[in-house]
Order: C-alpha cells, then structure tokens, then sequence
C-alpha cells in the first residue's frame, strides 16, 4: 500500500491476504447398474471416477462398498476425492443385482454338490455325514473322476459334475453313506429330523431326491438281478428305486413290495436297456400315518412336477419311509449286472433336485424397423428347473423393470434404437438370447434424382398450369423398401405465375421419413407493347386523353388481347393523374411550364401488365389561347380556333339555340405549331353555334 501526504513524500506498507479454500471438490460416481446376477457386477475400479476442483484435484480414493438385501441385493460403492487443500468429498454408486442365486455348477446346499455326488470324489454333498463318508458295505464299487452320466430331456441337459460310480458285474456290491441328522444339518434345518431319522414319527414335510443311473450289462433280462439306490433305516432295507430282484422292467423294492414303474398313458412297463435314466423320488412324510412315495423315471424336465405328462414312468407306494442312510447297490446270482451310477442329490423342492440350466425354445424376431412413435415388440421363450427368470439388455445394458417373457416398447424414438438380447438364468446357469435388432427408422429417403428445370411459353394463352413432376422424381431408402413421391407444392394444375416458379417434390419412405428437393419451372411471357405517348397542354390547362386512343396504338408481340388497365398517380412531377371511364385526366400545377411524364397500364389477358408514358409538354398559353373568332364572309362563316399545337379536333355546329343542343360534325382540324386552325363553313345556316373537340 502506498500514502502520499500533501508534499507528496511517500510511504509503503505490505499487507498479506490468505485466501481460505474451503470448498470440497464435486465427485462424479460411475453411473448406477442393474444387473442380472453376481457374474455381472464389475471389479471396483477408479476408472469412471471424476473429480473436479476449482484449485486442484491430489488424489480419487475407493473407500469400499457394502451391500444389503438379497434377490435384489443392492451394493453400494463409496469414492472419495481429495483436493490439493485437503477438503474432501464423496459419492456413491449404487449397484441393483436381481438375483444372487448361486453361480452356475454350484448348487444350493441342500440340493446338490460342487465337485461330485458319490464315494471317494472330493465332496459328496453336505447331506452326508462326513464329506465322502461312504463305506463299502458288500462287494466293490469303483468310483472314476470322469465318465460322468449325462441325462438330456428336449432342450435340457441336467446339470452334473465330476465323476460317477460303477458296480462290478459279479456278486453283490454296495456302498452306503450316513446321513447329517443333526437339528442344524441340511434335513434337521428343515424341519425333517426327529429321533434320529429324515421322516422320523413326529415329521410332517416333503423330501425330494434324484439320480442318475444305467444298466451297463451285456446281458439285460433283468432276471435274478437287482440294483438301484436303496435308503435304509439304521443298515435296514427302506426303499430302493431301480430293477427288483425278478423284474425285467425298471421297478421299486422295498416299502409297498416289488413293483414295475408303469406309464398311465396305457400301463405300460420299461423294459432293461443300456440307456441312462433320471429317477426323481418323492417322500411325502406324515407324522403318526404312513409315508407316500412317488418315483417318476425319466420326466419331462420341461415341466414341472404337476405338469408330468402320462407318458413318463411312474410308481407311487405307501409306508414307512423314515431313513437315514443311502446306498448304491447291485447284485446278480449270474455275474452280468454292472450299473453305473451318477448325481445322488437330496432338496425340498422338484425343481432343485432337477436343476438344469435355461434352453431358449423360442427366440426373439431377428429385427424390427418402425417408425418413430410406433411399437416393437419381441419375446423369448425358455425352460429350466428350476424356474427360469429373465431380464432385457440393450446394447448390453440392462433395462429396468423389464423382467417379462415379453418385451414392448411404445412410443418409439431414435434412443430405442439397438441391439436387444434377454438374459435368461436361474440358479444353475444362464444363456443370452439371440439379437434382436430394433430399427427406429428417422433417416429420410435419399434422392438420386429430381425433376428437371423447365420453361413454358405463354404465346397466345391468356394462362399456363404447374405440370405433374413427381413421375421424374426417383429415390432409395436404407430400409431397401420401396419409397412414395406424395406430392409437389405447388400442386399439379395450379396457375402458373410469370416468371421462375419454385416446386418442392416430396419424398417419404414407409417410416414417415420425408425429403425434399426443389424444381423451377419458369413461365415465360411478356406485355402489351406501345411507344411513349406524345402531348402538349397549357399552364393550367387541363389534359385530357382518350384510353381507346392508347389501347388502339399499342401491340401485342404474343398476340393475346389485351386493354387498359389504369392510371399511375401522381405524376413524376407529383401532380395527381385521375381517369374518368375514359380519358386519362391532368391538369399541370399553377405556373409550371415543362415536360411531365404520366403513367398508364396495359394489361393482356394473362393479366400481365405493361407500364407505359405519357409524355407531356406544358407551355405558357399563346397570346389569344383559347379565342375563338367569327366572322361572317360571303363566301360562308369563317372560323378560328385556338388548340394544342399538333392536336386533331372535330369541327362541330349545332343550328338550334335551345337545350339541348343538336352538335353535327362538320369537319375536322389539325392545331399548328401555334396551336391554332380555322375552318370555313360555306353551307351559311341562317345562324349558328359552333365549338371543337378533341379527337
């Protein structure tokens, strides 16, 4: 700062300012997801971050994310900014997943396994009683890490994993693992333990359990063999699905006897054969009464379990089903019956023990192209068990509430435009649909050729009208459909104007799309035609000119009639021009003395006008300017009159004194340089009156 006093000596003094920056800096999130399931949500990355500072950014920090919920399950990223200053600021960005089933080949606990189902692989599923805790309680049974059995039903493959086991064809072979009873085990969890035993004598609930299983003997008469996975009852024989002891068919032992599985349609039996069966089992516990049931042997696992159609495989038996251990067994009094066996899985419900990704039985329809404001719709049709879900995606992202087999979209614009996928999953696996490409149509037609520029003469025509040009018009559309010339403005048969008019063509294709392109078409004529009109009048002296007189000297070069339009006022001098009917009327402004110009129309029928002039001289009036003298002669009554110089008059005489007068034409006179001209009336009336009008 500098202080001046008032002999100017100056001082100095310094002063700090300290500008407070405490404004945090603005964090920008990543935009919000929804996904379909947990394979979808990204890593936490910084990438997509933004943060702004009006004095400087020093560092983007990922502070973690929590996640609430379940199907949906909302996750919630925090990031951090932090400016140069050390303010600081955060924002979020929130992450929807739809469902958190459990990823594909990893089954729900009590429904099935992740590295296998039977003796000595990895994990034999947490319904067992110690992981792979089975004991080979007849015989041997030999287990392969791969081979595993594979079970197809139209569309569907049921899910499996790992290996299978297989028994010996000779003599009697078995292995047979304890079950987790306990109150917090997989089956006490659900409320199917009392004393000991699944299905114990206090149970009410339903157990689901399913395998897979082929009869890998040469030999198939089913005779004197048995084999299948048998439940037991501490080491007491319950229930066994598979091939009795004397069936030829696949049957049941155990509760409710030996009995074949029948098919409603028409009770018929399965015979042996080396094929690979799924056998679904159903046990419907009852506290206090007997147990029922149901096998079905190779369902429709495109159906539900109400929805079973006669034609699958089935038994239904009654009794105690309470159990606590399984078993795969074989046996045979003739050494030929070899089983392989796969996929033992225990649930609560039939679709977790038939688990099958989704198939897509019905895609959506390759591409739709409509117009903005219209409507697409495209579905997609899948099975799996369990129950498929599905969402939409465009371009890859997923669209919000749109979880239906059908996806519409009204009100179509430009946005909606793109490729469209549905994302079909349920617990154990997934599968995206085909594209289905959604054309929202607002590219215009293109023209490759407009009508061409002409001229029209008029000639002898009083009028011309627009000619039809939208035969000439071609164009293409990028939806390769055919495309409609609607119309021309001005429209075909219009009156045409004289001179260049402008014709816009349009062009719209069957989306509503519309181009334009422009053609003149220049109609050509021209008007009347007549030389500037000479005349001469006085100071003050009125002019007066016949209109017939103007239409009678002009010509038309076209040859079409034509008249008198009218007069332009005022004059070039400014001096009003008026017509009476008949004549161009003007009378010249006090005291001027010169040349004025007046202006008149022609018009022809085509009503094109032609301006023209009259030029006129005014003079100072002559001495005697408008005198007549009379003087009576022996030869006749001599006259002289004084006129515009050039001017032609009628010479005209009236013999009667009263009113009316009874003018006759006696002859006619030229006005000299000086405006006068006489006339000698030799026919000497009695007496007379006489004046002169111009012609």
């Amino acid at each position: 700062l500098d202080v001046v006093d008032e002999q100017l000596n100056t001082n100095t003094c310094q002063v700090t300012v300290t500008v407070l920056d405490n404004t945090p800096p603005t964090v920008t999130p990543p935009p919000n997801l929804v996904v379909p399931n947990m394979l979808w949500v990204p890593p936490a990355s910084l990438l997509g971050v933004s943060v702004t500072d009006n004095c400087g950014v020093a560092q983007t920090n990922y502070l973690g994310q929590t996640a609430v919920g379940d199907s949906p399950r909302l996750i919630t990223r925090a990031f951090e900014g932090v400016d140069i200053h050390g303010n600081r600021a955060t924002n979020t960005q929130t992450i929807t997943v739809l469902s958190t089933r459990p990823d594909p080949m990893v089954y729900e606990p009590f429904a099935g396994y992740t590295n296998g189902s039977l003796i000595g692989q990895a994990y034999a599923g947490s319904g067992f009683a110690l992981p792979g805790a089975w004991s080979t309680s007849a015989g041997d049974v030999s287990v392969s890490d791969a081979g595993g059995l594979t079970y197809a039903s139209g569309p569907l493959t049921l899910l499996t994993t790992g290996g299978k086991a297989t028994t010996p064809a000779a003599g009697f072979n078995a292995a047979t693992a304890s079950l987790d009873v306990s109150p917090a085990g997989p089956f006490g969890s659900q409320g199917l333990v009392d004393g000991g035993l699944i299905g114990g004598p206090s149970v009410n609930g339903t157990l689901y359990y399913s395998f897979l299983a082929r009869n890998a003997s040469t030999s198939l008469d089913g005779t004197e063999d048995f084999a299948g996975v048998q439940l037991y009852r501490n080491g007491a024989e319950v229930f066994a699905a598979g091939n009795n002891w004397d069936a030829w068919a696949y049957s049941t032992f155990g509760i409710g006897g030996d009995g074949d599985l029948l098919r409603p349609s028409d009770n018929g039996w399965k015979a042996m054969d080396n094929d690979i069966h799924l056998f679904v089992v159903k046990i419907q516990f009852a506290a206090g009464g007997d147990d029922t049931v149901t096998v079905w042997m190779d369902p429709d696992l495109t159906q539900t379990e109400a929805g079973q159609p006669n034609t699958v495989y089935r038994r239904t038996v009654t009794g105690d089903a309470s159990f606590n251990q399984v078993a795969v067994r074989s046996g045979s009094s003739d050494n030929n019956n070899s089983w392989d066996f796969d996929e033992i899985r225990f649930a609560g419900t039939w679709g977790d023990v038939t688990p099958t990704a989704p198939a897509i039985t019905v895609q959506p329809v390759a591409s739709h192209r409509i117009a903005v404001g219209g409507s697409a719709s495209m579905s997609v049709a899948a099975v799996g068990s369990p129950t498929v879900m599905q969402v939409w995606v465009q371009n890859g992202n997923v669209l919000s509430n749109e979880a239906g087999t059908t996806l519409t979209i009204n009100n179509a614009q430009a946005a909606n435009s793109g490729a469209y996928q549905a994302f079909v999953f349920n617990a154990y696996g997934q599968v995206t649909s085909a594209v289905s490409t959604l054309i929202v149509d607002v590219t215009p037609p293109t023209i490759t050729q407009c009508a061409t520029n002409r001229t029209i003469v008029l000639g002898t025509n009083c009028g011309a009208v627009m000619p039809d040009l939208t035969g000439e018009v071609q164009a293409t559309d990028d939806s390769g459909e055919p495309v409609t010339i609607v119309a021309q403005s001005p429209a075909p048969g219009s009156a045409l104007a004289v001179g260049a008019n402008v014709v816009t063509l349009y062009v719209t294709d069957n989306y509503n799309n519309t181009n334009t392109c422009v053609a003149t078409v220049t109609l050509q004529a021209g008007g009347p035609v007549v030389a500037d009109y000479p005349g001469v009048t006085y100071t003050e002296t009125t002019f007066k000119l016949a209109s017939a007189k103007l239409v009678t000297n002009a010509t038309h070069p076209e040859g079409r009639q034509f008249a008198f339009g009218g007069v332009l006022s005022p004059s070039t001098n400014g001096t009003a021009v008026t017509y009476d009917g008949s004549n161009i009327v003007y009378t010249p402004a006090p005291a001027f003395v010169g040349r004025d110009e007046l202006s008149y129309t022609l018009v022809d029928c085509a009503g094109i006008t032609a301006t023209n002039k009259i030029v006129v001289d005014v003079q100072a009036p002559p001495a005697g300017f408008n005198k007549v003298s009379l003087q009576v002669l022996d030869t006749g009554a001599e006259l002289v009159f004084q006129g515009i110089p050039g001017r032609t008059y009628d010479v005209l005489r009236s013999t009667n004194f009263t009113v009316p007068y009874l003018w006759h034409k006696i002859a006619d006179a030229t006005a000299t340089n000086n405006g006068k001209f006489g006339y000698l009336d030799a026919e000497k009336p009695p007496g007379a009156l006489y004046r002169t009008r111009e012609q």
